[in-house]
């Protein structure tokens, strides 16, 4: 670790096993405090209300809560939804190729994981739109042209929690097989969760089910595109799941996050006092040369990619990784079988965040294979 100045910096990935004791420990570094880095952003940042649910909850309540959504994201549970994430990849790429101009971003990378999950939350097709813009209201305030700021992400969070407080009414009454019925009639100590829990549980959801997903499909293929590594996927497509773990690695959607202390402790040697922030930049670990050979290299042919865009591991990695590596690898897997031509013609336009590293806009051209 660097020298202590304002919170405690873990930097590179040869620090794993720190970052394994940091993650693994939710007791003693907690997000119940928060997890940007600095209190005002903390205190504006609609996300800091999730501190009620999975986000910021500690032992022993965080285990039993996140038993809840377990089960729906095991790896079966996942697998079974490959159809359906494929059937939305296939009418997106149906209407991408129709277009002369296109973009990555609004074309492909957004409609993918925000109609994935919708379907999975169980809202109707009809909030899609609404669903997305939620979703980058809560996590992109820092980008005002982007989003709503501070006090549209605060609007947000509300609108969202209102309107799923009446689904999950009807839920209650007329459950069907989806997240939302599940978590309207399930039970804490034979109590049914409130409408507050149960909106902060979807607005969890749909910020982690979105942001990763559309960050990495547009970075990655940006990535490949201007490595020449595209043609790699055309010829070998059996490449790709190397190519989702090197995007995820290179995207780092996620680029920190930070935990408080809850007691005194010691990290490698050095005194972490009750109160103390510490950051996980999960960003710089993923470019860390010991972790990866030549990680400021994109390559998709790199062996044994180690990469923690998800997490460090522990309690609090990421319910949703195994979706999220299944929407990327299916959008590389039809891209490149469908629009094998596909080629970027413009600038990029990248987010304004510290905290989402990600593109906003990318104008490409897809040509239908020939």
């Amino acid at each position: 670790m660097g020298k202590h100045s304002g919170p405690w910096r873990i930097l590179g990935g040869h620090q794993l096993r720190w970052r394994s004791a940091i993650s693994k420990d939710i007791e003693t570094f907690s997000a119940h405090d928060g997890f940007f880095l600095n209190h005002e952003t903390d205190a504006a940042n609609p996300v800091e209300a999730l501190r009620g649910t999975l986000t910021g909850m500690q032992p022993p309540q965080h285990t039993t809560y996140r038993a809840l959504l377990t089960p729906a994201f095991r790896p079966t549970a996942i697998a079974s939804l490959e159809d359906t994430i494929r059937a939305r990849m296939t009418r997106i790429i149906d209407e991408l190729l129709e277009k002369d101009d296109a973009d990555l971003v609004q074309d492909v990378a957004i409609p993918l994981p925000t109609q994935v999950t919708t379907d999975f939350l169980g809202f109707p097709a009809e909030a899609t739109d609404q669903i997305f813009r939620w979703g980058v209201d809560m996590a992109v305030i820092q980008d005002s042209d982007v989003s709503g700021g501070q006090n549209g992400g605060h609007r947000a969070l509300l609108e969202l929690v209102d309107y799923t407080t009446k689904l999950t009414e009807q839920r209650r009454h007329t459950p069907t097989n989806d997240i939302l019925s599940h978590l309207a009639n399930a039970k804490i100590n034979d109590t049914l969760l409130t409408h507050e829990e149960i909106g902060q549980f979807i607005a969890q959801l749909i910020v982690g089910g979105t942001e990763t997903s559309r960050n990495t499909i547009a970075v990655g293929i940006k990535a490949l595109q201007e490595t020449g590594q595209w043609d790699l996927l055309i010829k070998d497509p059996s490449l790709i799941p190397n190519a989702v773990e090197e995007c995820l690695r290179w995207t780092s959607s996620i680029i920190y996050m930070r935990r408080t202390a809850t007691r005194d402790t010691e990290l490698n040697g050095r005194e972490i006092k009750k109160g103390d922030k510490v950051v996980q930049y999960l960003a710089a670990a993923n470019r860390d040369p010991k972790l990866n050979d030549n990680p400021e290299s994109f390559d998709i042919t790199r062996k044994s990619i180690r990469q923690v865009s998800f997490g460090g591991g522990g309690p609090r990695y990421c319910v949703g990784a195994a979706l999220a590596r299944t929407q990327i690898r299916i959008a590389l897997e039809e891209l490149v079988r469908r629009a094998p031509h596909l080629s970027v013609t413009g600038e990029a336009t990248w987010l304004r965040s510290n905290w989402v590293s990600g593109l906003w806009k990318l104008p490409i051209t897809a040509d239908p294979r020939s």
